[in-house]
């Protein structure tokens, strides 16, 4: 699907809402687990974009959200340590889910940008085109490095270091059962994970490059976060313009959206 049909369904309405289950309306407490984003990740938020007439706050938007951010978790710490009811989901799913096989400790700083570009509904499926700006986020421990050996030189041009590329992917997910009860305001708090479960009643079909996509989201890195510019025959590359890792350039800025976290005062 093209990125100019995509958007041109969600800013004419063609993309319905998809109605929450008759669950949603139970008068039982909102379920909760004690779970809170894996302090070995470090000091890392994700903060969201969104292209216009797409709601990141919609049921599907919060899903989609949910689906990049806890698959960014599991795939350093496992699907056991990621978002409530990810495990579950991961198990169901008939695609895999990249996760390690074990928790490894990775502290990051920084903040990984992301873009949700469109969001499209056929029946039961719904499939969400995102952008991943890559380039935000850093280790720690990469900079005391820095401040004991001095930068080190990389590949771009006068020994610059380049910026990772955006990536754009395009993931598609299948109801196939009864949805649990969400909060009814699902970025009330600050915080970088929900305690509830996002992903119940639901499996992921397919996570692929979304190439069609692919050059709206190289576009959309260079005007959201560009660095230094360099063009290199036709193609442009981003530098980081005092090498890296930088802290600077490299902010971690406040979780946006942030998540509800049910039970906190």
């Amino acid at each position: 699907m093209a990125l100019f049909v995509a958007i041109s369904c969600v800013l004419t309405g063609c993309t319905p809402e998809r109605s929450p289950d008759s669950a949603s309306s139970s008068s039982e407490p909102l379920p909760s687990a004690d779970y809170r984003f894996p302090p070995s990740l470090g000091s890392m938020t994700t903060v969201w974009q969104a292209a216009p007439g797409t709601d990141l706050l919609s049921r599907d938007g919060t899903r989609t959200r949910a689906y990049f951010e806890a698959a960014f978790i599991a795939l350093w710490r496992g699907t056991g340590d990621s978002f409530p009811g990810f495990s579950e989901f991961a198990r169901g799913s008939k695609h895999p889910v990249i996760a390690a096989d074990s928790p490894r400790d990775v502290a990051q700083a920084g903040t990984r940008r992301m873009l949700l570009v469109s969001i499209s509904v056929t029946d039961d499926e719904l499939t969400s085109v995102v952008c991943d700006d890559r380039a935000g986020l850093y280790r720690p421990e990469a900079v005391e490095w820095r401040a004991e050996h001095g930068p080190k030189s990389g590949t771009g041009p006068d020994g610059a270091v380049l910026m990772f590329e955006p990536d754009a992917w395009k993931v598609t997910m299948r109801k196939v059962g009864p949805e649990p009860r969400w909060p009814e305001v699902v970025d009330r708090d600050p915080d970088r994970a929900p305690n509830w479960n996002a992903f119940g009643g639901w499996a992921l079909v397919d996570q692929e490059p979304g190439w069609e996509d692919d050059a709206f989201c190289k576009d959309w890195g260079i005007r959201n976060y560009p660095g230094v510019l360099h063009t290199s025959g036709a193609k442009t590359l981003r530098l980081f313009p005092d090498y890296y890792p930088d802290p600077v350039f490299q902010p971690t800025l406040p979780q946006s959206p942030g998540w509800t976290q049910i039970g906190r005062l």
